[in-house]
């Protein structure tokens, strides 16, 4: 699914709300948009009518809640509003506290009561003072699935076993902060560039875009080598001509780095420091990655005979928490990062972007009446899933949609639509789509409205 982001938020605008009578309407009559076989992504003036929406506070379809601005986001980030005190980015986030999902609202609610007793600390400086307690309460929660791992890690062949048991045994060493040795891998280093890369371009800024994509130009001459903790008979025995010439491009990129603009961002140079050591296998503490585990333990279960026992392995390894779930696991995950990056983590899941109703992977036109307002992690988790099947696993879809038909409503009959030069038509059309695609499950009420468009 492509992801369009939308919008401007802006914490004056309030929503008003509706309470409309559960009565059911057929639609005998539909006049097409104006603009429905236009693509967003091709012709920007189209997007940029949907974007206006988002001044008015649009609602996210999947969970009913207010949407935060794209533009909005990216100006905080580039005008550096999360290296400001706490007392301050708590005060400039208040009024966007209800657009913010569970774990993120949690951390906020932690950052008021940091604003009221420590207001000058910065904000990475509140996840250092959470970090020791988060880290006992994630460790509670990690614990009782680790061992579990252990116990059905017994059914396992020689040989992935003792891959499973150096594996387990890193992964304790990380959790305890303590140092562990594994060789450079060319494709987790460019994995993490790939992601820094990805934040760098969301801050905007064309000189460190710039940077970063002449450090990722350069990563790509390095020579491949596998993990160490990666389990593969097919493993290269060591070779000492490589490790040198991966010494040597790093060091380039090290002092390509040192006069660049990114030459102070805390997670690049943590990565080229890390990066160092493993190239000639000195102990580092590497802090423990869910994802990082289980796509090594995934790398052990794949050579497994027993497709059940590998199944069965990786089920049990899923339910390790990840911080969109748990603020332990979201607490440890910022603790190596800058308050930028902190605050961008904080913020994004919340960030508005346009779904396509219909999956494009799945035939789903480029039309106004196949796209609906949603956020960053909603349309992440949804993918490529069609409406029918997700609301089954989401079922807040459906009063969601509801709410974001409510306010569409609103944003009409308070002349928004005519100011935007937008068409009242999306309004029936999207509640049409939505009851086609979610097979009758989402029959969205619009009250008078369609009377006032002069049908009956």
């Amino acid at each position: 699914m492509r992801i369009l982001q939308i919008g401007l938020l802006s914490p004056s605008n309030k929503i008003q709300k509706t309470n409309n009578k559960s009565t059911t309407h057929n639609f005998a009559v539909t006049r097409p948009l104006a603009v429905d076989t236009v693509s967003f992504g091709r012709v920007a003036e189209n997007a940029e009518k949907m974007r206006s929406l988002f001044k008015y506070k649009m609602i996210d379809i999947h969970t009913g809640q207010p949407l935060i601005d794209p533009e909005w986001f990216k100006e905080s980030l580039q005008n550096g509003l999360f290296e400001h005190s706490i007392q301050h980015i708590v005060k400039t986030l208040k009024p966007f506290e209800e657009c913010l999902h569970k774990v993120e609202a949690e951390l906020f609610s932690k950052m008021e009561r940091f604003a009221k007793t420590n207001p000058l600390y910065r904000l990475d400086d509140v996840i250092q003072r959470l970090a020791p307690k988060a880290q006992a309460d994630l460790l509670e929660l990690q614990r009782p699935i680790f061992e579990k791992l252990k116990k059905i890690s017994a059914k396992l062949p020689s040989e992935q076993k003792q891959a499973f048991d150096e594996l387990m045994g890193n992964a304790e060493k990380q959790l305890e902060n303590k140092p562990i040795t594994y060789k450079f891998s060319k494709k987790e280093f460019k994995y993490q560039l790939e992601r820094i890369a990805q934040d760098t371009k969301r801050r905007g800024i064309a000189d460190e875009v710039k940077s970063v994509e002449k450090l990722l130009n350069m990563a790509n001459k390095l020579p491949y080598s596998p993990s160490g903790r990666n389990f593969s008979r097919r493993n290269p025995k060591f070779n000492p001509d490589k490790q040198l010439t991966q010494a040597n491009m790093i060091r380039q990129m090290s002092n390509y780095l040192s006069r660049s603009v990114l030459k102070s961002d805390k997670a690049i140079n943590d990565l080229f420091l890390n990066a160092k050591k493993q190239v000639f296998n000195i102990p580092t503490v590497i802090p423990f990655k869910r994802k990082t585990f289980n796509h090594e333990l995934q790398s052990i279960t794949d050579t497994l005979k027993d497709e059940k026992l590998a199944r069965e392995i990786m089920k049990i390894a899923s339910t390790l928490p990840t911080a969109q779930e748990e603020l332990s696991a979201f607490i440890m995950k910022s603790s190596r990062y800058s308050s930028t990056k902190i605050g961008h983590e904080l913020l994004y899941g919340s960030v508005g972007a346009i779904d396509h109703l219909e999956p494009y992977s799945h035939g789903g036109a480029d039309a106004m009446e196949n796209y609906a307002f949603t956020s960053n992690i909603f349309n992440a988790k949804r993918g490529n899933k069609t409406i029918e099947k997700w609301i089954k696993q989401n079922p807040d879809t459906i009063t969601g949609s509801q709410k974001c038909a409510d306010r569409l409503i609103e944003l009409y009959r308070d002349g928004t639509f005519d100011k935007e030069g937008l068409t009242p038509w999306y309004i029936i059309n999207f509640a049409k789509r939505m009851n086609k695609l979610s097979n009758g499950k989402i029959n969205l009420d619009l009250g008078t409205f369609p009377k006032e468009l002069g049908l009956r």
